[in-house]
């Protein structure tokens, strides 16, 4: 996995905050595949980074994933960082962030999409040992 964290202008005579985008890029099926089951389905992710965003910072947040054409178009909010003093063996400095959907609606449709490709790319069999559940 890839991210990259924008410049953030911090001009204060502008009216309105330049909007935060964060990009994430999974190279390889499999790494998108360990991080949805350990994180993704239940809401959420973390990103390393040696320079997090502030807790509570709202931004959209672009996810590319092989195999499909366009990265979804996320929003997110940071839930909490590990800095470098706190970073260690096993344990990167960076930020959960948590998705929000503005309906139930676009989570359900979001789910089900990450499902379908996953069981794409690994089998019905596969996904249905690892998540106990039958994808849409």
């Amino acid at each position: 996995m890839t991210g990259t964290l924008p410049a953030v202008s911090r001009d204060r005579g502008r009216s309105k905050p330049e909007p935060i985008r964060l990009s994430v890029t999974y190279e390889r099926m499999n790494a998108f595949f360990a991080e949805y089951e350990k994180n993704i389905r239940r809401g959420s992710t973390f990103i390393p980074t040696a320079k997090p965003l502030p807790i509570g910072t709202d931004f959209t947040f672009e996810l590319t994933v092989p195999k499909r054409s366009t990265p979804f178009v996320l929003a997110g909010r940071v839930q909490s960082i590990v800095t470098k003093e706190e970073a260690g063996p096993g344990r990167d400095a960076g930020m959960r962030i948590a998705f929000v959907h503005a309906h139930d609606e676009d989570r359900a449709r979001f789910t089900a999409t990450v499902e379908k490709l996953l069981v794409e790319s690994f089998g019905q069999r596969l996904f249905e040992q690892l998540f106990g559940e039958r994808a849409g």
